[in-house]
């Protein structure tokens, strides 16, 4: 079961093995990813779907196809170290056409976790070649012992626009939650449908009992920052807080003009 325990939003309107990179020095926390987000507001948005490899897209990656694309649960993030939390990724291509980059991080180092082609099984499919080295993935699941201490359950899931969800012990899936929905319900426009572009999954000590994410979210009208704070038990809860950069004004600040803030991360919240 998710339940959002948590949750603090700042709008503000902007004006305008494992395959790793050489680890670099950086305190990530929700500042860091905040000044991202900012700085992207400030240029047009551009869809992943652009960088999708012809390969992976519908047209040509069918629903049986990508079934056959499975992860290796040998390869999962922090399996060898026995660390409590695990991450597997999912593969990009079919329905989720916006490739997502991932990062891990800990109290004195950040690196990005590159996309490896050997973390997966493809079957019979041979479409290895035509996918590039620098290809991001789909999303990822996280693993615990929610249940069983020698079984690793899945936790929650991070796949598709800003959908994700949690698991409580002895709970199955039920309703996904969003990052954030705009212009749901509208009758003279069509929803929008944010996305999380990047993630930074915070490396767990051995007896860590929570685990932190943050995300970069963008959009045509806004970007966010966002931190995730996720405790496994038998009610699962996340801390959620985000901060919002619009591109351009939406209704809710046009209707409440008390709510137009400065550029900068300070201001309303909710």
């Amino acid at each position: 079961m998710w339940r959002r325990s948590c949750l603090i939003v700042t709008v503000v309107m902007a004006l305008t093995s494992r395959v790793t990179a050489s680890p670099e020095s950086g305190d990530v926390n929700l500042d860091y990813v905040i000044k991202r987000a900012e700085e992207r507001a400030r240029h047009p948005f551009h869809s992943p779907r652009a960088d999708l490899p012809k390969v992976l897209r519908q047209d040509n990656l069918d629903y049986d196809k990508y079934r056959q694309i499975r992860f290796r649960r040998n390869q999962a993030l922090w399996r060898v170290e026995n660390l409590p939390f695990r991450i597997e990724f999912f593969h990009p291509g079919y329905l989720y056409q916006e490739p997502v980059h991932v990062y891990e991080f800990t109290a004195t180092h950040l690196q990005p976790i590159r996309f490896v082609q050997d973390f997966f099984d493809y079957g019979s499919l041979n479409i290895q070649d035509e996918i590039p080295a620098n290809t991001g993935y789909a999303g990822f699941r996280v693993l615990y012992q929610l249940n069983e201490t020698n079984q690793w359950d899945e936790l929650g899931a991070f796949l598709g626009a800003s959908y994700f969800r949690l698991l409580g012990k002895d709970q199955n899936y039920g309703q996904s939650a969003r990052g954030l929905a705009l212009d749901c319900g509208e009758m003279d426009r069509p929803e929008e449908f944010p996305i999380f572009t990047d993630w930074w999954l915070g490396k767990p000590e051995a007896d860590d009992k929570e685990l932190t994410l943050f995300a970069l979210l963008d959009s045509v009208s806004c970007t966010g920052a966002y931190q995730f704070v996720i405790h496994p038990g038998v009610t699962t809860t996340a801390d959620v807080e985000a901060v919002l950069f619009f591109r351009e004004p939406k209704d809710i600040l046009e209707a409440n003009p008390q709510k137009r803030l400065p550029v900068k991360p300070s201001g309303w919240r909710r």
